[in-house]
């Protein structure tokens, strides 16, 4: 630090002007600072708005997810009431990016990434265009192609109707028709940018082709059969083995139990049609059923002659037997409504330990009702009193639920006055 001076009239050595701040405390006495200072220099921030044309910046990113916009109404999806982009696989859609400046295509750079995550803001379909290929696993451990199905894989895509209980078809918002032009560019898109053009899916030639045919509408507890088709189609006689795989199985598709196996060889001459038919008791399948009722029947072939594989397979989801209900006399505000409720056991066996829970009755929660025992092809009958606390249009809903049997559900519309 400095001395005090003699003299008043002594000259003062000028203070240092600098950014920063001190590296040694300030002199907290009276005397006076004479020397130079030494400061941390903390450098200079440039001051008043940067230069636009130097930065390029970001401002805004739209993918047009609204119904309204260009990408749901290309892609057919303005429909869905989801406020996230629905887009199809194959099918191009528009992004909108602002920035700061005009673009110049030479100099600057632009990069777009796309993360697939949880939350993701764009929603794509589900693949509806793929193929079904079974390989064929050799003694080495190999594997041969064998069948292909180009054509069982989003044939039907439905959802409920707009304030309706009845089912829309909504394939052609998903994929386009099926050898259409479109279709065709959509595939040859996919293929690009995907699997290369060599490994594609093709065709298989055949001789001989398998065919498996369920009855539609199978009621649970009732038995069916299960025709086998094998067609000819060459000018030689072909020998087959024909082996059929029918399994209870859960609404993923996985295997619970087998409940059926049948080995077919016959011999089908020159452009010919042979049937043989698989007959499917009730007792094989209804102690095995989980919650969907769903059987699942796979069947593949083999010809001696030539070596050729033949798959198919068919998924029976059986018809569950609804409960009926009917309201005894008119639905008024206030006053005290009787629903009847019957259901008839379709099984050849007694249902036990019944659960009926009723919803739809201005209580918060279901009501229950248990029964013990309902016996073979009996009918079960129950009332149910309430009091409707609002006028319009209303639901009913009721349930039964027992080991034997899932899913027994009955519905009743309502307009109370």
């Amino acid at each position: 630090m400095s001395e005090p001076t003699s003299g008043g009239s002594s000259s003062r050595r000028p203070l240092a002007s600098y950014v920063g701040r001190r590296i040694t405390p300030s002199n907290n006495s009276n005397a006076e600072e004479n020397e130079v200072l030494d400061f941390e220099y903390f450098g200079l921030s440039p001051r008043g708005p940067p230069n636009l044309e130097a930065f390029l910046e970001i401002w805004s990113v739209d993918i047009h997810p609204n119904p309204d916009d260009v990408n749901k109404r290309q892609h057919h999806t303005a429909l869905y009431d989801c406020s996230n982009l629905i887009v199809r696989r194959g099918q191009s859609f528009q992004i909108t990016i602002t920035v700061s400046r005009a673009f110049d295509v030479e100099k600057d750079k632009l990069w777009i990434e796309f993360l697939i995550v949880y939350e993701l803001i764009l929603i794509f379909c589900f693949k509806v265009n793929s193929d079904i290929v079974y390989w064929n696993r050799q003694k080495d451990g190999s594997l041969i192609k064998g069948d292909v199905k180009t054509d069982e894989i989003g044939k039907l895509i439905l959802t409920k109707e707009i304030e309706s209980d009845n089912r829309k078809d909504i394939t052609d918002q998903y994929k386009y028709e099926e050898g259409s032009q479109e279709e065709r560019m959509a595939l040859d898109t996919a293929i690009q940018h995907g699997v290369k053009k060599e490994q594609a899916v093709t065709d298989v030639t055949m001789d001989v082709s398998l065919d498996m045919h369920v009855p539609e509408n199978v009621l649970l507890g009732t038995n069916f059969i299960v025709d086998v088709e094998l067609q000819n189609n060459s000018n030689e006689k072909r020998s087959m083995t024909v082996f059929l795989s029918g399994n209870v199985v859960f609404y993923t598709g996985v295997p619970k139990i087998e409940i059926k196996k049948e080995t077919i060889k016959v011999t089908v001459e020159p452009n010919q049609v042979h049937r043989a038919q698989v007959r499917i008791k009730s007792k094989d399948y209804v102690d095995h059923l989980v919650e969907q009722s769903i059987l699942h029947f796979f069947s593949s072939g083999h010809v001696d002659e030539t070596g050729q594989t033949l798959v198919v397979q068919k998924a029976v989801p059986l018809l569950i037997p609804r409960m009926n209900m009917r309201a005894e006399g008119p639905a008024m505000f206030g006053h005290e409504v009787t629903i009847v409720i019957e259901f008839t056991n379709p099984l050849r066996k007694p249902l036990e330990h019944l659960v009926l829970r009723i919803d739809g009755l201005d209580s918060r929660k279901p009501k229950l009702k248990l029964f013990s025992i309902l016996p073979e092809n009996a009918t079960l009958t129950t009332r149910e009193l309430f009091v409707p606390r609002k006028r319009g249009q209303r639901k009913v809903i009721a349930s039964l639920d027992c080991s034997a049997l899932r899913q027994v559900v009955g519905e009743l519309e309502l307009n109370v006055t």
